[in-house]
């Protein structure tokens, strides 16, 4: 059958997720997790470390929740529609521990101005991001990816660059398996621009 990537803003509301998959009517949903982010998410696990990636999705995670927001909504709402629906759910990211590590090898550059824009996040700073990405577009998108790639060469490598061919490696193999089915694909926008 086919498989169909829905690229969506991380603060994307629910109603927006059940809209797609009930108009799509997927046999299989797949989405931009491994199964330690599953369990941050799913089953309220704490994230526990001291790495930046922790400490910056755990910022986000506050500030979001502070502007009445959830971040990590798409993933979410795809997840726990799968489950309630018993529709087959495939975490096809890499897991957070191999992000993690690549991450300690950020040039120091980009360190501090990582750490710098982890210190700048507040609600202003989560309402204007939820205001960008509440009405995606591929030049938004682009356009976001681009800054970071800019700013942020190594990091856009490690987030962007190198997951993508984990996910799309990811995605062939469960096309290759299912040939049958119908996959609906939830990846950050970033992921599909």
């Amino acid at each position: 059958m086919t498989v169909k990537l829905i690229g969506t803003s991380h603060l994307a509301s629910s109603d927006s997720i059940k809209e797609v998959i009930n108009r799509e009517k997927p046999d299989i949903i797949a989405v931009e997790m491994c199964k330690e982010r599953y369990d941050i998410h799913m089953k309220g696990k704490i994230r526990k470390d001291k790495s930046i990636l922790t400490k910056i999705a755990n910022k986000m995670t506050k500030t979001a929740s502070q502007t009445g927001n959830k971040y990590g909504n798409d993933m979410v709402t795809a997840m726990k529609i799968a489950e309630k629906r018993s529709i087959p759910l495939k975490l096809i990211d890499r897991h957070l521990d191999d992000t993690k590590r690549k991450l300690k090898k950020l040039p120091f550059r980009e360190k501090l101005l990582l750490w710098a824009s982890y210190k700048m996040m507040n609600k202003k700073k989560m309402n204007e991001m939820k205001e960008k990405t509440s009405n995606l577009n591929k030049q938004k998108v682009d356009g976001m990816i681009n800054k970071v790639k800019v700013q942020f060469p190594t990091l856009y490598e490690i987030l962007i660059v190198e997951r993508n061919a984990f996910l799309y490696e990811n995605i062939r193999l469960l096309k290759t398996k299912h040939p049958d089915k119908k996959i609906l694909v939830f990846l950050g926008a970033g992921h599909v621009s």
